[in-house]
């Protein structure tokens, strides 16, 4: 059933963080889904959105598909993307999606800046429903790489990516590495075999390499063919298998 989206005020925040520290502690408690629409936790928008919370996803990516699509009013104001009450929100509307109950009842938490959305930069990315939802909402198809895995994780490669500002909008970059990783057939697409391993190429190396280039190259000025190719010889079994690049007007 969809609900309207909305934003947690401070009071609704502090309840949020407080059922976050007594889960911590083994509790059991439910979700406090009360704040989603009541005035004394969360204020509304200017613009209306609907999700449904108790619709099932199987990927990470069909969730930021989905949601990138019911959001899109609201993301067209890209004050949005930093708005702390909004994406809080959306982590409380989803929280069996992203914080699941285990057999016996509890959950594992984890830091709370992956449901609270943090004011820090080392940590803002880190956001279990901002991130994946923007990255499809600016890359489309092309940020399959970075949001392939499970909902409750954030990623290697969302880490080396969405860690770096410059980096989050570049759709050069999202392009080219899209085409390194991701194989298509008969309308379906995976992963490339190694990608999120520790081998040269993988994931955990892009992380590496990216550090390195931040100091000798502006992503912003360069095109996907010259992205992929830059890439240094550890890529080069992921690049063998690739597609050759889209023209502009037929990318999702």
């Amino acid at each position: 059933m969809n609900i309207v989206v909305r934003v947690l005020n401070k009071k609704g925040l502090d309840g949020f963080n407080g059922y976050l520290s007594q889960l911590r502690t083994g509790g059991k408690e439910g979700i406090p889904n009360y704040m989603h629409d009541e005035d004394e936790y969360s204020d509304a928008l200017p613009v209306d959105a609907e999700v449904d919370p108790s619709r099932v996803f199987t990927t990470k990516l069909d969730f930021a598909k989905y949601l990138a699509g019911q959001l899109s009013p609201v993301l067209a104001d890209h004050s949005r993307d930093r708005d702390v009450g909004l994406w809080s929100w959306l982590a409380l509307c989803f929280f069996d999606d992203i914080c699941p109950a285990k057999k016996d009842g509890t959950r594992s938490v984890g830091a709370t800046y992956r449901y609270i959305l943090s004011k820090e930069y080392k940590n803002h990315y880190r956001h279990l429903i901002r991130t994946p939802c923007l990255m499809y909402h600016i890359h489309g198809k092309h940020a399959r790489p970075l949001i392939a895995g499970k909902l409750t994780q954030h990623g290697e490669a969302a880490e080396a990516i969405a860690s770096r500002q410059h980096l989050f909008g570049n759709r050069p970059l999202f392009a080219a590495l899209d085409r390194l990783y991701v194989t298509e057939s008969d309308g379906a697409w995976h992963i490339k075999r190694g990608a999120r391993g520790k081998e040269g190429g993988s994931f955990r190396r892009l992380a590496k390499v990216m550090r390195q280039f931040d100091l000798t190259y502006d992503f912003h000025d360069m095109t996907e063919d010259q992205i992929f190719d830059l890439l240094p010889p550890e890529f080069d079994k992921y690049k063998k298998a690739a597609k050759t690049s889209e023209p502009a007007e037929s990318r999702v």
